[in-house]
C-alpha cells in the first residue's frame, strides 16, 4: 500500500504531468491549426518546451530534491533525450504509419509513458532529499 508521502508525491507528479501534456498537447495543437505548423515540426516544439517546464517541476515541486542541479540537470538532459526520442519515435509511427490523428497519437503517447517516468524520476534521479 502506498504511504501518504508516495501519494502526495503522485499527485504532484500528476499536476506536474498535466502541465506538461498542456504545453505538450496546447503547443502543437496551436501551431498547427493557427500558424499551418507541420504536425512533425509542431510536435517537436512541443516537446522541446516542456523539457525545460519539466525539470524545474519535477525537481522542486514533485520530488523536492537537494542534490546537485548540474548533475541532475546533465542526467534529465539524458533521460528526457531518451523518452522524448522515444515518444516523438511512437507519435510518427501512428501519425505517419499508422494514419492516426496527430492529437490522438500525441495523446496516446502521452498517457503510455507516464507510469514509466513516474518510477523512472523517482528511484534514479530526483532521488536526494533537500537539506533542511
Amino acid at each position: 500500500m502506498l504511504e501518504l508521502g508516495s501519494v502526495k508525491k503522485l499527485a504532484r507528479f500528476g499536476l506536474a504531468s498535466g502541465l506538461s501534456f498542456l504545453i505538450t498537447m496546447g503547443l502543437p495543437i496551436l501551431l498547427v491549426e493557427r500558424a499551418s505548423i507541420a504536425p512533425e515540426y509542431a510536435a517537436a516544439a512541443g516537446l522541446i518546451t516542456a523539457f525545460f517546464v519539466n525539470f524545474v517541476t519535477l525537481r522542486k515541486f514533485v520530488y523536492q530534491s537537494g542534490g546537485d542541479w548540474r548533475v541532475q540537470g546533465v542526467r534529465f538532459l539524458v533521460f528526457s533525450a531518451i523518452f522524448r526520442g522515444s515518444e516523438y519515435l511512437i507519435f510518427l509511427i501512428l501519425y505517419r504509419l499508422l494514419g492516426v490523428p496527430y492529437v490522438l497519437a500525441l495523446g496516446v503517447v502521452l498517457a503510455a509513458s507516464f507510469i514509466f517516468k513516474y518510477i523512472t524520476y523517482d528511484r534514479l534521479l530526483f532521488n536526494e532529499p533537500q537539506a533542511n
